[in-house]
């Protein structure tokens, strides 16, 4: 026999018209230590309500009774009572309507001439339920976590959706900007050239018109001179010369101002040895320039960072008191060009900077950062009382611009100011300075 599962007062409906044969099923399954409460019937009325208000935890049925039979209590059991265990204890029972009523849902068989058999029967029967009832509550948790992963994988799919959806409106919106900047830059491209044109036209005005005008007029004052004969007279006409020539040169230096010829001939390179020289001879500021190799770059580009150091040179003449500063141009390994412009001045607070503006001319901070940005540059400023100033100017070549923005990066950040030691990052924009 064996091993029993620990039962306490197992209910048994026992379907049986003889007494003694119910008592001798009941004696031999206490026999066996289990504890039961039993109740025997012997009709369809009797055996109907008792599966109601009994609530058996298993049936023990005989399969021929005056009233009633096996079968019809098979049938109706399984009907009131499913997943009880129904057990045929009957005197004779053919093999093959044995295996017929299992077929149909009995559960085992007894012959009652082999009544020790039963406990061992009831107690698989009621192992075999447990079991059955362990299965379906796996089962049952199988199919709930199947339900729920499935919830999640949908969950997540639709998340999925969503994130595709938001990265394919990224995708536009970031193609709209990328599409919006190519815009921008080259209109600040056609903008600078715009300026360089008319800068152009008017060092074509001073040196074809009035630089003409005035050499014509001075020898014109030549003649007249010599044909003086007062002394006083030819000292005023000798002054009015003097005026002339001083004109001449003004206009001479009006006209390389406006429009560096050795930019245009020469490329960056030269235009800034140009300015070096140029600084010192109307500054007296003495410019140690360090020029490596600089590739070529568009000529919009070209002037822009012209005008962004002559601007930069001019404040430290202006606001940092110094006559000296340094420019270091170097190439950044094939990438773009960056350029250092630096002082030992008086230095600013960068936080104090006054906001856009530039009401006397010129670039000015905020209309470098502006230009510079526009084209995928970036402005860094890194200054602080006491400590000097050092602009840094970084714009990548076409192809390595290209290239960032393929890949859904921006080329340069152009939205804040680097403080010098001591202070903390502003967030705020570099802008107007002084």
């Amino acid at each position: 026999m064996t091993d029993k599962p620990s039962i306490k007062n197992l209910r048994i409906l026992i379907l049986e018209d003889s007494p003694a044969d119910s008592e001798m099923m009941v004696h031999e399954i206490r026999a066996a230590g289990i504890k039961i409460d039993s109740r025997r019937v012997d009709c369809e009325d009797s055996f109907s309500a008792a599966l109601d208000d009994f609530s058996p935890d298993i049936i023990l049925s005989d399969y021929s009774l005056p009233a009633y039979d096996g079968a019809s209590a098979l049938k109706l059991a399984l009907e009131k009572a499913p997943g009880v265990p129904f057990i045929f204890v009957t005197g004779a029972l053919g093999e093959e309507r044995a295996v017929d009523l299992l077929k149909n849902g009995a559960t085992d068989f007894v012959l009652k001439d082999r009544l020790p058999r039963l406990p061992l029967c009831v107690t698989r029967a009621l192992e075999e339920v447990d079991e059955k009832r362990r299965r379906e509550q796996a089962e049952q948790r199988v199919r709930q976590r199947t339900t729920d992963l499935a919830e999640t994988v949908k969950s997540l799919l639709d998340e999925i959706a969503q994130r595709q959806k938001a990265e394919e409106e990224l995708r536009r919106i970031n193609e709209q900007l990328n599409s919006r900047a190519a815009q921008l830059r080259a209109l600040a491209g056609e903008l600078t050239m715009a300026e360089q044109r008319e800068r152009k036209r008017l060092s074509r005005i001073l040196h074809d018109g009035l630089q003409q005008h005035l050499a014509a007029i001075k020898l014109q004052f030549g003649l007249i001179s010599d044909a003086l004969a007062g002394k006083k007279l030819k000292q005023a006409v000798a002054k009015i010369d003097n005026m002339l020539a001083e004109s001449m040169q003004m206009s001479r230096s009006l006209s390389a101002d406006l429009s560096p010829p050795v930019l245009h001939e020469g490329g960056l390179s030269s235009g800034l040895r140009w300015l070096a020289q140029w600084m010192m001879d109307h500054h007296a500021l003495r410019v140690d320039l360090s020029v490596d190799k600089i590739p070529d770059i568009p000529e919009d580009m070209t002037i822009l960072l012209f005008e962004s150091i002559r601007e930069l040179l001019f404040n430290a003449v202006k606001h940092a008191k110094v006559t000296m500063a340094r420019v270091r141009a170097e190439q950044m390994n094939g990438a773009g060009v960056r350029i250092c412009v630096s002082d030992e001045g008086i230095g600013f607070d960068p936080s104090r900077l006054t906001p856009a503006g530039d009401a006397c001319g010129g670039f000015g901070l905020f209309s470098i950062r502006e230009r510079i940005g526009l084209i995928g540059g970036q402005l860094d400023i890194n200054s602080a009382p006491g400590e000097g100033s050092r602009f840094t100017i970084t714009v990548l070549n076409a192809q390595a611009d290209r290239e960032m923005r393929s890949k859904g990066k921006s080329a340069i950040s152009t939205n804040y100011i680097r403080v010098g030691p001591g202070m903390s990052d502003t967030g705020r924009p570099a802008l107007e300075r002084g």
